[in-house]
């Protein structure tokens, strides 16, 4: 599960490997499931991360 750009989500999902992620029922916007099991090198696992971190990184300190 990541959370990303909710405007650039859309552009992220394959609908096979990655999907909006889903909680009761209900997808929610700027959160990606990645399948972890298609991700086959670190190096792909590294780029969703920086997906994430380069979106998180613009939100305000809680």
């Amino acid at each position: 599960m990541l959370r990303v750009d909710p405007a650039a989500g859309a552009a992220l999902i394959d609908g096979d490997r990655v999907r909006r992620f889903e909680m009761n029922g209900r997808e929610l916007d700027g959160w990606l499931h990645v399948d972890t099991a298609l991700v086959e090198t670190e190096a792909e696992l590294r780029e969703w991360l920086e997906h994430a971190l380069a979106f998180v990184r613009t939100l305000p300190p809680k």
